[in-house]
Formats: C-alpha cells, sequence, structure tokens
C-alpha cells in the first residue's frame, strides 16, 4: 500500500511538472514571439503545439543570409538549401 501511495505521488509531480512547463514555455512563446529563440524554444521542446497555416511543413532549420552566399565560398549552393527538409547537425 505505501508503494502504491509513493507511485501515486511521484506520478502526480510528474504531471504537475509537466503541465507547469507547458504553461511556462506557452507564456515565454507570447512574450518573445519575434525573437529567434522563440523559434529554438520551440524546435528543443515542441511547445506550444504549432501547425502551418501557408504549406504543409512548419521549417526546420533558418534561411542562410545573402551575406553567406556572397562571401562564403564554401557555403551549400541557395537552390539546393530546403528550411523544411533539411536539417541541422544536431537535429538528425
Amino acid at each position: 500500500m505505501i508503494f502504491l501511495k509513493k507511485l501515486a505521488k511521484k506520478s502526480l509531480v510528474k504531471i504537475l511538472y509537466l503541465i507547469m512547463t507547458n504553461y511556462l514555455m506557452i507564456q515565454k512563446h507570447i512574450a518573445m514571439f519575434l525573437q529567434p529563440e522563440s523559434y529554438s524554444d520551440y524546435r528543443r521542446t515542441g511547445i506550444p503545439s504549432l501547425f502551418p497555416v501557408s504549406g504543409s511543413n512548419i521549417p526546420v532549420r533558418w534561411n542562410y543570409a545573402a551575406d553567406e552566399y556572397q562571401f562564403n565560398s564554401s557555403a551549400p549552393a541557395e537552390s539546393t538549401v530546403n528550411i523544411y527538409e533539411d536539417r541541422v547537425d544536431w537535429n538528425q
């Protein structure tokens, strides 16, 4: 019986943690809506749950800046980068 009480308590703590994390990440997303960190948090945690408004996918990487193509000879060709399917190295 004690084991079940401990298990129930642990599960409740875990559920409360997930609820609070979800709430805090949504509030952070609202507060930092147009900042790049908001997108990074979404990619890292999946919170908030987003859906595409136009098209069928949410981008999985940033576009390269125009300066990158102009001044970096080792940058990939602009036509070969697909921001919806090509994942960055940490997200393979």
